[in-house]
């Protein structure tokens, strides 16, 4: 599947849609989900979809709780501590 023909009907992708991730990128995503932040403006500042933002929660999961918990990725997230790694 292109990207011209994923993004059909479908209005533009961010800006930065595909664009490779960077620490202070996930490092903004943790402290803002900590803060009570929304989805979907957490995918508005860092130019993502709300999906790649949810996908990317997904990755950030300590391993030992990412086969349980994947659907609440975000949630466990704005409960961990300030200690997870975000080089996942």
């Amino acid at each position: 599947m292109t990207t011209e023909s994923r993004d059909e009907g479908a209005g533009s992708a961010p800006g930065r849609a595909g664009a490779a991730r960077s620490e202070e990128d996930t490092a903004m995503l943790l402290d803002r989900l900590r803060r009570g932040a929304r989805l979907e403006a957490l995918a508005e500042s860092l130019e993502r979809t709300p999906g790649a933002v949810q996908a990317r929660c997904k990755v950030l999961l300590p391993p030992q709780l990412r086969a349980a918990l994947r659907a609440d990725a975000e949630a466990v997230l704005r409960r961990q501590p300030r200690s997870v790694s975000t080089s996942y």
